[in-house]
């Protein structure tokens, strides 16, 4: 697959450019993949993973340069709000109410 893709760049710097998104995003992928198993509600962290591979997997073929540098930073954007939203998932636990007899 890799050597059939690159082959179809026409310069290394291009070449360069692919790896770098493909590994960015790949870490992107990663960081909402650990932020979705961080949440207090299991229903929430599942809601981010499916929500990160609808994206993730629209954008698969993405090659325009500018159009990869916005999703980049859109992903840095989204990543950061679901690890925020998991760490306040778990400073706000769910109490646990006794009737009083």
């Amino acid at each position: 697959f890799f050597s059939s893709a690159l082959s179809s760049f026409s310069s290394s710097s291009t070449v360069r450019k692919y790896i770098m998104s493909s590994t960015q995003a790949l870490s992107y992928y990663r960081r909402f993949v650990r932020a979705a198993t961080a949440y207090r509600y299991p229903m929430f962290g599942q809601f981010i993973l499916r929500r990160a591979r609808e994206e993730f997997s629209k954008n698969r073929g993405e090659t325009d340069p500018s159009r990869l540098q916005a999703l980049m930073l859109r992903a840095e954007e989204d990543v950061q709000v679901a690890e925020r939203q998991a760490a306040i998932s778990k400073l706000y636990a769910e109490q646990e109410y006794t009737k009083e007899r």
